[in-house]
């Protein structure tokens, strides 16, 4: 498990790159007929006595959680092209959920409860998680039972954040950029020599890929696929220039925190409005299992 510090420290490093990339202005398009709004409500649970402790995902075992670390939120940008040339306006929602994963049903009645608000068509939603390994089971995965109590507030609460983000549409102009970030992004994943398989889950001799094999370790041949460094970022301002919101890719897989937690991408989607002494909404996405994770804005 990375300790707090090291978490704060990367969280602050990809908030400065994202937050430079974004000053850069690179590709800016000004405000024409483009509108945008952002929101975040809070998505995390009760789970302190007397309430049932939080059935938390992200091990190979069910863990238990009756405090919370930190706060999990979800995050919605909304933008509207305005139309032009006889053509009708075009309005996209993107969403992004402090989870580690959500099952496909369960976006889907988020979506539909927020196309039915506000109007925004169901196939122009994107929703993701975080990938953080330290909040409640919103499915049933990796030996880990789904915490239905908590899982069944999901849909409304980002249907809520959607909603809200529409509201908010007001006139802004948009820039994007990206940097290449191979400091931090390796592959995790290693394929091992044939003569040192590890053990499955049911004890046999079986597996051929390793996760973090050691340093210059003689059991394995080389990673198991490429690497990607991209940090890629979407700006949006306010028609006077002021931060609205930031939207970021990266790939970064979580670090370990205790639950319950949005792991470091709290951190970041806090720090980096902190950092620009403006107001905004900063998003953070996540992982691949092959790489060190993925996170955005």
């Amino acid at each position: 498990m990375m300790s707090q510090s090291s978490l704060r420290c990367l969280a602050e490093i990809l908030a400065l790159v994202a937050l430079t990339l974004a000053a850069l202005e690179m590709a800016v398009v000004e405000a024409g007929g483009l509108q945008a709004g952002a929101a975040a409500v809070d998505i995390t649970p009760r789970n302190s006595p007397p309430n049932p402790p939080s059935i938390v995902a992200g091990g190979f075992l069910e863990g238990r959680a009756d405090r919370v670390h930190d706060p999990l939120l979800v995050r919605a940008i909304v933008l509207d092209d305005g139309g032009g040339e006889g053509r009708a306006a075009v309005r996209i929602a993107l969403v992004v959920v402090d989870s580690c994963m959500m099952p496909q049903t369960l976006i889907d009645e988020a979506k539909t409860q927020a196309a039915a608000r506000c109007g925004i068509p169901i196939e122009r939603m994107m929703v993701s998680a975080t990938h953080t390994h330290s909040a409640p089971a919103a499915m049933s995965c990796l030996g880990t039972r789904l915490d239905a109590p908590y899982a069944a507030t999901l849909p409304g609460l980002i249907a809520d954040a959607i909603v809200a983000a529409n509201d908010r549409l007001e006139p802004a102009s948009i820039g994007w950029g990206s940097s290449d970030d191979w400091h931090h992004t390796h592959n995790r994943r290693w394929i091992r020599r044939p003569e040192t398989r590890v053990g499955d889950p049911f004890g046999n001799p079986t597996g051929l890929a390793d996760m973090h094999p050691g340093h210059l370790s003689k059991d394995v041949i080389g990673p198991s696929g490429p690497v990607d460094p991209q940090l890629s970022v979407l700006s949006i301002r306010t028609a006077e220039g002021k931060p609205l919101a930031v939207f970021a890719n990266y790939s970064q897989h979580y670090f370990g925190s205790p639950a319950i937690s949005s792991d470091y991408f709290g951190p970041f989607s806090a720090w980096s409005p902190r950092r620009s002494g403006k107001p905004a909404t900063a998003m953070a996405p996540s992982s691949a299992p092959c790489r060190r994770g993925r996170a955005a804005i």
